[in-house]
């Protein structure tokens, strides 16, 4: 069972989030340098602590990823009004 909080207003003491994210950054480049020195094919989980980062940052922000886009614009009127007007025309 994991025992881990599930957000911060859990926590027992108040945390600044960019100082955790400092620390999660530091461990990424400690996990990528000892992939490297170690001569090894993959960074160690280096990329995937970056990823959460990025992903932290943009949901604070209320936004989506840019990679996300293709997802997103299926949502929008305008967009599915302009693919059915696309297959309409171009007979697809």
């Amino acid at each position: 069972m994991n025992s881990h909080p599930k957000s911060v207003r859990e926590l027992a003491t108040p945390v600044d989030i960019k100082k955790v994210i400092a620390l999660v950054l530091k461990e990424a480049d400690g996990l990528e340098n000892d992939a490297g020195w170690s001569g090894s094919h993959h960074d160690h989980g280096a990329r995937h602590l970056r990823e959460l980062v990025k992903l932290y940052e943009y949901g604070m922000d209320g936004k989506f990823p840019p990679e996300w886009d293709k997802y997103t614009k299926t949502l929008d009127p305008e967009y599915s009004e302009y693919v059915r007007l696309k297959n309409k025309f171009e007979g697809r």
